[in-house]
């Protein structure tokens, strides 16, 4: 019973995640990535502590298309927070997609 609730909140915690990406538009980026990464964490395992955010996505056991990705996604998140605020509409188009097709791919 107890692994029955278990399971049962996992999957709505993904759910609600799901919707969270869903809801947030383009210009937040930051705000979808991280909600991207709760939501792998969720279901392929958390990062370690000191563990950065490359190092946690060469981690994960994911195909290798998801991994280049999540790469170009960490790239682009990393510039955009340590100053490269301009960050070319079409790589935050090319994000917005990505991120959409990865959190549909995730299955708790």
């Amino acid at each position: 019973a107890a692994a029955g609730v278990w399971l049962f909140r996992r999957r709505l915690l993904v759910w609600w995640l799901r919707r969270k990406l869903d809801a947030y538009g383009e210009p937040q980026f930051r705000e979808k990535y991280g909600t991207l990464l709760l939501l792998y964490e969720q279901v392929l395992g958390a990062r370690q502590a000191g563990e950065t955010l490359r190092e946690y996505v060469r981690r994960l056991h994911v195909s290798q298309d998801v991994r280049q990705d999540l790469w170009f996604l960490t790239q682009l998140y990393e510039r955009m927070l340590y100053g490269y605020r301009e960050v070319e509409e079409k790589w935050r188009g090319a994000a917005a997609k990505m991120i959409e097709r990865l959190s549909q791919q995730l299955k708790p």
